[in-house]
């Protein structure tokens, strides 16, 4: 399922999405970094494979909902092209998946204030 067979680079989004949802594009490509200026509330990138940047990008944003799984990750080298600290994600967020987001640093203890469901 999902838009396995869309391409194109994520840079050409509009920047007026609140609510993103690009489950399975695994053919999107770019950066993270120019989603930065939407104002998301709702960002769903799971196995959007060729995506990379840093979740720094995802600092100054609305976000309530973060799911990014499998994202950027190349399933058969284990590598990831998502990278940042887990201090730079909004403190708004009540739902959050980073699996295998295996760059990524930080201590847990950023979310002990949060409303994660």
């Amino acid at each position: 399922e999902g838009c396995t067979k869309l391409e194109g680079n994520i840079k050409d989004l509009p920047q007026s999405i609140t609510k993103l949802d690009l489950t399975m594009c695994q053919k999107l490509e770019g950066d993270i970094e120019s989603l930065k200026d939407m104002p998301l509330t709702s960002c769903d990138l799971y196995c959007c494979e060729k995506l990379s940047g840093n979740i720094q990008a995802f600092a100054n944003m609305p976000l309530e909902v973060l799911n990014m799984e499998y994202c950027g990750f190349n399933r058969n080298t284990g590598e990831s092209k998502i990278t940042g600290n887990i201090k730079d994600l909004p403190q708004s967020i009540t739902d959050l998946n980073l699996y295998a987001c295996v760059k990524l640093e930080g201590n847990i203890e950023v979310f002990k204030n949060m409303n994660i469901e």
